[in-house]
């Protein structure tokens, strides 16, 4: 049985349980809750009304004490969405200078300490490069909350909830151990290179032989926004002659069969020739406000990953942020690979 959260909230995971220790889904539910920060917040409804499909309460795919532990779950995830939102929000509203988040780890990393334990703690980091991290995932805080801040210019220091809050202000920049998200002209030093960030909760799906003419994207992904199921990163082959096209998308792997679906009931439309999926990618990305002026950060990361053999089967960019899709066996190995390459370990 497989269990899909909610991707874009705090603590937002998912179980299966061919792949938790002896297929214990309750013992791995209560495991991860206790990594959860502990609020204030009640939530008294944990099973609100998702879709049929999606609803990870029911009784058929679940047992009673699995639904029990997954609901506290989504509770406590819950929790942690509400917090981090309405604290920027009041922040915003009473024109604070700065708004306090205390959570379970002291600061935001240059990437998973638990994959890489070099990883630094960063001592101050740009909105647009949280806003970035955020949602490419890292988990630190919850991508909307970040938006607010930045919109309203609220600086948000991120710092362990098992600091004292009067504790005196320590450190060069003043502040207690903790990383502050602020402007990028308050970064007194610009790194080319911030962070690594990685999603494992990605499928990729690809259309094969696609009539190429005008409206065939639409045709494909309006079927998929009608259907509520975001689409990230998209790549679109054209054959030689100009006749079809390969299109390559991908969208949260909770979504994979619910996307195959639709494609399926408008292939007549879509005019495909065959749809191909893959479950076990992910989606690895360098983050960094230096990208803007430096040329060959997207070179370094395509030749580092090619060194240790990794194949990218899909990449994205923007002006801050390079994402590349890779099998989930090699995710690891990418990020401390590019870790390192960046000059980013401790």
């Amino acid at each position: 049985s497989h269990y899909p959260v909610f991707h874009q909230m705090e603590g937002a995971r998912s179980w299966d349980r061919t792949k938790v220790p002896n297929g214990d889904i309750v013992a791995a539910v209560n495991a991860d809750i206790e990594k959860l920060p502990k609020h204030g917040v009640k939530v008294e409804d944990p099973n609100p009304p998702f879709h049929e499909e999606r609803n990870p309460l029911q009784t058929e795919h679940h047992t009673a004490a699995e639904s029990e532990a997954i609901g506290k779950h989504l509770k406590r995830s819950i929790e942690c969405m509400v917090v981090n939102i309405f604290s920027r929000a009041k922040a915003a509203a009473i024109k604070a200078d700065r708004c306090d988040i205390y959570t379970d780890v002291d600061g935001v990393y240059t990437t998973d300490p638990r994959i890489v334990p070099k990883a630094q703690r960063l001592d101050r980091v740009s909105f647009e490069e949280m806003l970035e991290m955020a949602s490419l995932g890292a988990k630190v805080l919850q991508v909307r909350s970040v938006e607010m801040a930045m919109v309203h210019g609220v600086r948000t220091f991120v710092r362990s909830s098992f600091d004292d809050p009067d504790a005196p202000q320590v450190g060069e920049n003043g502040l207690p151990i903790g990383t502050l998200i602020c402007d990028e002209d308050e970064l007194v030093e610009q790194q080319v290179v911030t962070g690594i960030a990685y999603a494992k909760d990605e499928a990729q799906i690809s259309l094969r032989d696609v009539a190429d003419k005008p409206g065939v994207a639409e045709s494909v992904f309006g079927p998929l926004a009608d259907a509520n199921i975001n689409v990230d990163m998209i790549v679109q082959n054209i054959s030689p002659d100009g006749k079809t096209t390969d299109i390559t998308f991908t969208v949260p792997e909770g979504d994979f069969e619910r996307a195959n679906k639709v494609l399926e009931d408008n292939r007549g439309v879509i005019g495909f020739q065959n749809l191909e999926g893959a479950r076990d990618v992910v989606k690895v990305s360098v983050i960094g406000i230096g990208m803007r002026s430096h040329a060959g950060i997207a070179a370094q990361c395509f030749r580092g990953l090619a060194s240790k053999g990794i194949n990218i089967r899909a990449i994205t960019t923007s002006e801050i942020k390079i994402s590349v899709l890779i099998d989930s066996a090699y995710a690891e190995l990418a990020v401390r690979t590019l870790h390192s390459l960046y000059g980013l370990d401790g």
